[in-house]
C-alpha cells in the first residue's frame, strides 16, 4: 500500500504530498537546465519531431523527452528533478544539431538568450553595490553576500557570452562546453562560500560541543537534515514539523518525537538542557513560549538560530 497507492497514485493524482506546481513548470526546467546548449537541444528536437522518417533514433529521442514530460507535467506532485531521464537524450539531440549545423532561428534564440542572460548578469551585479538589506532579511554576512552575487553573476556572464559567441564560432560545441564548465566551478565555488547560508554544519558542532548526555536537541518548525549527522546525536523532538516523517508519525512508539506549542510551553525538561534549533525568523515568537528565564543562550548560525534552554531544578 506504501509504495504503490501512496507513493505512486496519490503522488501523482492528489496534492497530499504538497509538491504542485503550474502545468509549464517543465518547460521552464528543461531549458535552463540545459544551459549552455539550450538552443541546439531545441534545434536537435523540432528537427526530429518535424522529419520522424528523416532519422529514426532521433525521432525515438525526441518521443522520450515529450513523453517523460508530458508525463511528469500532469502530475500534482513536481520536481525539477523528475527531468532528469530526459537530460541524456536531450544532450543526444544538441550533439545532433551541433554536428548538423544549427539553422538560422537556432543561431538568433542562442542570441537573444545570451542577451537576457548577460542583461541579467548585469542587474544581479548591481545588487552587489548594496546588500546590507538583503544580507539583514536572511542573517548573512553582507560580505559574503556580496561574493555570491558577484559569483552569481560571473556565472550568468559566462553562460551568456558563450550563447552570443558560439553561433558565429567555427566550433560552437567547444564555445558551449567551456562555457558549461566555469558555470560548473563557479557553481561549486558559490556552493562552498554559501555553506553558512545552507548548511547545518556550524550549528550541529556547536549542539555537539555543548549537549551533554542527559540533555534533548528539538527543532522547532522545520527540521535540519545535517543536524542528526554533524552533531553526531538524534533530534529526540520536531516541533510543528512532519514533512516526510509522517509514516512514523503513524506509530504509537514514535508519538513523543513529535509535538506543537504545549511542548515547548512545558520547559525546561528536568534531569537535562534542551537545543531547540529554529529559523531566525521564529524566535521572537519562541521566546514567550519556555518558562520565564530558562532560556540561557541563544546563537545565530546564517539563517539558523540555535535556544539553550537550562535544565529544571
Amino acid at each position: 500500500h506504501t509504495f504503490f497507492i501512496e507513493q505512486h497514485f496519490q503522488r501523482y493524482l492528489t496534492p497530499r504530498y504538497a509538491r504542485g506546481a503550474p502545468s509549464w513548470f517543465y518547460l521552464i526546467v528543461l531549458p535552463a537546465g540545459l544551459l549552455p546548449w539550450t538552443a541546439p537541444f531545441l534545434a536537435g528536437w523540432l528537427g526530429a519531431a518535424r522529419k520522424p522518417s528523416a532519422d529514426p533514433r532521433a525521432a525515438a529521442l525526441a518521443a522520450w523527452i515529450a513523453g517523460v514530460i508530458a508525463f511528469f507535467s500532469t502530475s500534482h506532485s513536481k520536481l525539477a528533478t523528475y527531468a532528469l531521464p530526459v537530460f541524456p537524450h536531450a544532450a543526444l539531440l544538441a550533439a545532433l544539431a551541433l554536428d548538423q549545423g544549427l539553422p538560422a532561428w537556432a543561431k538568433r534564440c542562442s542570441r537573444a538568450l545570451g542577451g537576457a542572460l548577460l542583461a541579467a548578469a548585469l542587474a544581479a551585479l548591481a545588487l552587489a553595490v548594496r546588500p546590507h538589506a538583503a544580507a539583514d532579511s536572511i542573517g548573512a554576512d553582507p560580505a559574503l553576500l556580496r561574493a555570491l552575487i558577484i559569483l552569481a553573476s560571473a556565472l550568468i556572464a559566462a553562460l551568456g557570452s558563450a550563447q552570443l559567441y558560439a553561433p558565429s564560432a567555427r566550433r560552437p560545441a567547444l564555445i558551449l562546453g567551456a562555457a558549461g564548465l566555469a558555470a560548473g566551478v563557479l557553481a561549486f565555488a558559490g556552493m562552498r562560500a554559501a555553506s553558512p547560508l545552507i548548511s547545518a554544519k556550524e550549528l550541529s558542532l556547536a549542539v555537539r560541543g555543548a549537549a551533554g548526555a542527559g540533555d534533548h536537541v528539538w527543532t522547532y518548525g522545520t527540521y535540519l537534515h545535517g543536524l542528526p549527522f554533524y552533531s553526531g546525536r538524534r533530534v529526540d523532538k520536531m516541533v510543528y514539523f512532519v514533512g516526510e516523517f509522517h509514516y512514523p508519525k503513524r506509530e504509537a512508539v514514535y508519538a513523543e518525537r513529535f509535538g506543537d506549542d504545549n511542548a515547548v510551553t512545558a520547559l525546561p525538561r528536568r534531569g537535562g538542557k534542551t537545543f531547540v534549533a529554529m529559523k531566525t525568523r521564529e524566535r521572537a515568537h519562541f521566546e514567550t513560549l519556555p518558562s520565564p528565564g530558562s532560556i540561557t543562550g541563544w546563537r545565530q548560525f546564517g539563517p539558523w538560530s540555535l535556544a539553550e534552554i537550562s535544565a529544571a531544578n
